[in-house]
């Protein structure tokens, strides 16, 4: 009976531990991605975690955590930014330590909230490792300055290796879990639910670092399916007005660009701008040039450099000028303005 009683409290705390990494990745997710998208324009081989505690703190009250990964502090903040302070506990999931503080007050944590640290210790093992590997795929050189090439074929790389490996693994697994005979049921249902959002998440952020639907759909085509992954993810957008007057098939590296610069601008709008509408042209002059024009708060002249730096958008003129291209933007009354201008080549790359 002791034994029976202990398995069932086995199961219902697994079953916690697992409904509180499903917040975390509510949570956390689309943090996770954002750090991994600027990390990768920015060709830097570390994570910036700007941010992380106040995505963190809902769901995780605390006056303090420290992170190690491979006994290597990642992330420390609170009391643990004093130099004198050595208390806390300590919780692992396999090559993961989170250290944490309770309360000035020395309130001991409920037990939801130590549920809380322990799957917060388990999805930040799953996030560094994910991170890991993608290091150790030749990240390019931030000294390369702009080797547009390189970064591009390291994108492809990385959703590769993220289909053909964790993906995979991913679906095969709860596949197995889904045709278990047991007699929990609940928590049968849970594991595949949360085995099927990690596929979704994954799926997500394989389009956001390289959309393979670039080589296999019209470029108008995908505009529009980045336009619903944004309604998905923010709910409502700036109303979108888009005219497509690109008749040539432009070439990999041309088109990613373009949708890379699209993808940013857009994200940026919904995240900050507070705009009602977004105007998209396209069209062929000497160039191939992408207008984006949106109605949102303005950028303050004397903030302009470090605004521009926080949305990623030097990155991009770095990459078009690698490509022979510019790109620019500017404020006027009513409107922020900018603009792509890439020399049109062929399919296979050469100069038209």
């Amino acid at each position: 009976m002791l034994l029976v009683i202990a398995f069932a409290a086995c199961f219902h705390i697994q079953r916690v531990i697992q409904a509180k990494y499903a917040l975390l990745q509510d949570g956390l997710g689309d943090w996770f991605v954002k750090q991994w998208e600027d990390a990768l324009s920015q060709q830097e081989k570390g994570l910036s975690w700007s941010g992380f505690d106040s995505k963190l703190a809902p769901m995780f009250p605390n006056d303090g955590i420290r992170i190690l990964y491979k006994h290597k502090a990642v992330y420390t903040s609170g009391v643990f930014l004093e130099p004198e302070f050595k208390s806390g506990k300590s919780l692992y999931a396999g090559e993961v330590m989170l250290m944490i503080h309770e309360t000035h007050t020395h309130q001991s944590f409920t037990p939801g909230q130590y549920y809380m640290a322990y799957a917060l210790t388990r999805y930040m093992q799953d996030k560094l490792s994910q991170w890991e590997e993608m290091g150790r795929m030749k990240l390019p050189d931030a000294d390369q300055g702009g080797n547009f090439s390189e970064e591009l074929r390291f994108r492809k790389e990385v959703t590769y290796y993220l289909h053909d490996n964790i993906l995979q693994n991913i679906i095969a697994t709860k596949n197995i879990v889904a045709t278990l005979p047991t007699e929990q049921s609940a928590l049968k249902e849970l594991a595949v639910e949360t085995l099927g959002d990690l596929n979704t998440s994954i799926r997500s952020q394989m389009h956001e670092i390289y959309p393979s639907t670039l080589a296999d759909l019209s470029f108008e085509r995908n505009i529009h399916i980045l336009l619903d992954e944004l309604r998905k993810r923010y709910g409502s957008i700036p109303a979108p007005h888009i005219q497509y007057e690109i008749l040539e098939r432009m070439d990999e590296q041309s088109a990613y660009l373009l949708y890379r610069t699209l993808q940013e601008l857009l994200a940026n709008t919904c995240k900050y701008a507070e705009a009602d509408h977004i105007w998209i042209h396209l069209y062929t002059a000497d160039h191939w040039i992408m207008e984006v024009k949106e109605d949102g708060k303005p950028l303050v002249q004397e903030d302009m450099e470090g605004k521009i730096k926080h949305l990623g958008l030097s990155s991009l003129r770095q990459q078009a000028g690698s490509l022979g291209g510019a790109f620019e933007w500017a404020q006027h009354e009513d409107y922020k303005l900018f603009i792509l201008r890439l020399p049109r080549r062929t399919y296979e790359g050469t100069l038209i």
